[in-house]
């Protein structure tokens, strides 16, 4: 009798372990970043201040960098999907960044 009912137990459970509803998981991609020096006044869901990245205000964090003012950097990041396709809030970034490593950190001029 318990052998009987394992099988259907073990089935549900691992049916319900399925991805539907959360970010698809992707190795996602590799990329170099410049940072400006200074960080800019920004609007997302009220104001706040965001990073200039490659010459324009970057209205995403970085997990895992901490930004000082004052120096221009350079970085290796991770881009994932955050969310799955065709779910994205309206407010939201479809990407999430990760730091992988700063390959140069030098005093602004």
């Amino acid at each position: 009798m318990k052998k009987t009912l394992m099988l259907p137990l073990c089935a549900v459970a691992l049916w319900g372990c399925g991805q539907e509803g959360k970010a698809p998981m992707t190795d996602g991609e590799l990329m170099t970043l410049e940072v400006g020096p200074q960080q800019v006044d920004c609007v997302g869901v009220g104001p706040r201040k965001c990073l200039v990245v490659d010459g324009e205000a970057f209205y995403s964090d970085i997990a895992g960098f901490d930004f000082e003012a004052g120096f221009d950097y350079r970085l290796k990041v991770k881009r994932t999907e955050a969310f799955p396709k065709g779910q994205v809030p309206a407010d939201a970034s479809p990407y999430r960044y990760e730091l992988m490593a700063v390959l140069d950190k030098t005093p602004a001029q």
